[in-house]
């Protein structure tokens, strides 16, 4: 049997500090890389010079894209996966450790049948020294009652090169380079999460990544709450929403263009609920847009209306109270 071929996205920016032994654990795994690809995003310190030495010595194939940075992480993420030519792509960050046998276990999880277009995996906290800190991200999941789906970190996850589309759209329409993954496939019934740690998240000072999912101290059930909080006081409900409905309008238009191969692997009727659901979330981002639009005396009647419509049976009355005081 072939080998799965499984593409690393490694993302790169001023990442010297910790960069060698992350390159030291690709290097390590029991089922190799088939390549290493690696976008820098205009870093001024050693991390140029750590890729070309391990390149030099590595039996992976390692591509360095040319730079275009900066960009930002979610920019740079994308162009990245949109350069790789394995059958599963798996992203990687600059700072974390992968244990031995990550690919190994994705490799597994997607020869499974059915098999998943994006698989999650749990990820232990360590400290900047890699310290364990009795922490995990699904476990962090858990204790805020968010359960385990509400992992979607990039490090986490690989998916079906399939997907690959979207990362090549111009411009880029998804919010990040990771969450949205999980939620399409999730649609189409081809998401899988599991509970194995397979990489080492290591959080310090200079991680891009904040939330309190990756918190160092144990999340509680206030964690969600207070982070949304902190959110809405840094982006406007509009302009989140906005971002909302434009994603999921390159989602569905995502998967119209994969329609073959999802009802291929699924179904037509599966295909189908899948695609109506999607338009359910775009329609309640497009309603609630409308509804805020309104000046404040007409909202109540615009905001009552949509949530007549469905708009708001994921996000329930906290959404709407928001969408009235925006």
């Amino acid at each position: 049997m072939t080998a799965m071929r499984i593409s690393i996205a490694l993302a790169t920016f001023n990442g010297a500090r910790f960069l060698a032994a992350q390159l030291q654990s690709l290097a390590a795994q029991s089922h190799p890389p088939f390549e290493i690809v690696i976008g820098d995003d205009g870093s001024r310190d050693e991390t140029l010079a750590i890729i070309a030495s391990f390149s030099a010595i590595s039996d992976i194939p390692v591509r360095l894209l040319d730079g275009a940075g900066p960009s930002g992480p979610s920019a740079n993420f994308a162009r990245i996966a949109a350069a790789c030519r394995g059958d599963v792509i798996a992203f990687c960050d600059q700072d974390d450790i992968w244990r031995a046998d990550k690919l190994a276990s994705l490799s597994r999880a997607f020869a499974a049948k059915p098999a998943p277009w994006v698989a999650v995996h749990d990820a232990r906290i360590v400290d900047s020294e890699g310290e364990d800190t009795g922490l995990t991200l699904s476990g962090q999941a858990r204790a805020a009652g968010e359960g385990t789906q509400a992992l979607v970190a990039g490090c986490c996850m690989a998916f079906d090169a399939r997907l690959q589309p979207a990362f090549a759209m111009q411009p880029f329409a998804m919010r990040e380079h990771d969450a949205w993954l999980p939620g399409f496939a999730a649609h189409f019934g081809l998401a899988n999460w599991t509970d194995d740690t397979l990489v080492d998240y290591r959080r310090h000072r200079d991680n891009v990544s904040q939330g309190w999912i990756s918190q160092t101290a144990q999340a509680s059930r206030l964690s969600p709450f207070a982070d949304r909080l902190s959110r809405a006081r840094r982006e406007p409900i509009r302009g989140r929403l906005e971002a909302e409905e434009l994603q999921l309008c390159a989602m569905l238009e995502l998967g119209s263009g994969l329609r073959s191969e999802l009802e291929s692997e699924i179904g037509g009727a599966r295909y189908g609920a899948g695609m109506e659901s999607l338009w359910k979330d775009e329609r309640a981002a497009s309603l609630r847009l409308q509804a805020i639009s309104e000046p404040a005396l007409r909202r109540p009647f615009h905001i009552a209306r949509a949530a007549a419509s469905g708009a708001y049976r994921k996000g329930g009355l906290g959404s709407m109270i928001r969408d009235l005081l925006a």
